[in-house]
C-alpha cells in the first residue's frame, strides 16, 4: 500500500484517502516516510534503494474492537446486493 500511496504522489495525485481490509495477527504497518532515491519518474523502472519507515503496531491504534464483526456484516450485505441491470 505504502508503494501504491509513494508513486501516486510522484505522478502528482495528492493522496488524500488510502484504506485497505487487514487480516488479525501480530503484523505491525509500515508507512514509508521517505525513498531514496525518490520516486521521480513514476511510470519509469523505479531501481529501490532505501526507506525510512515508520511503525505502526497491529493492535495499538485500534479504535473500534466490533470493527470485525461490522466489516464482516457490511461484506454480507455488500455481497448480497442486487446489482443493477447493465453494470
Amino acid at each position: 500500500m505504502e508503494a501504491a500511496r509513494s508513486f501516486f504522489e510522484a505522478a502528482g495525485a495528492k493522496v488524500i484517502l488510502l484504506s485497505w481490509l487487514k487480516t488479525p495477527g501480530g503484523n505491525h504497518y509500515h508507512a514509508v516516510t521517505c525513498l531514496d532515491p525518490s520516486i521521480k519518474k513514476p511510470f519509469g523502472v523505479f531501481k529501490f534503494g532505501k526507506s525510512k519507515t515508520k511503525l505502526y503496531s497491529n493492535s495499538g491504534h485500534v479504535f473500534n474492537h466490533k470493527a470485525p464483526e461490522e466489516i464482516a456484516e457490511a461484506y454480507t450485505k455488500y455481497s448480497k446486493w442486487d446489482w443493477p441491470a447493465g453494470i
